[in-house]
């Protein structure tokens, strides 16, 4: 009995999210989720991560979360790590 196996290199590409996958226009300051995630290059279960550990604001309306982007780049500047040298 002789079995090939094939494998299959897959490789996941994040695309960011365009202005007509988008629900707020592209010179809006507020994103959704999947948006946010684009914006820092993470999944989206590391933003819920970072909404649970209230590392970044966001605005709930309803069932619907938003993010403000200016306020989530201020958030996360705390976590920059500054240089000890001139």
């Amino acid at each position: 009995m002789n079995q090939t196996t094939e494998t299959t290199n897959v490789t996941a590409t994040s695309s960011p999210i365009t202005a007509s996958k988008s629900k707020f226009a592209p010179d809006s300051p507020w994103r959704d989720r999947e948006g946010i995630a684009a914006r820092y290059g993470k999944s989206i279960r590391q933003i819920t991560d970072w909404q649970k550990e209230k590392v970044i604001p966001f605005v709930r309306e309803g069932r619907n979360v938003i993010f403000h982007i200016h306020k989530c780049d201020k958030a996360l500047e705390r976590f920059e790590i500054k240089s000890i040298g001139a």
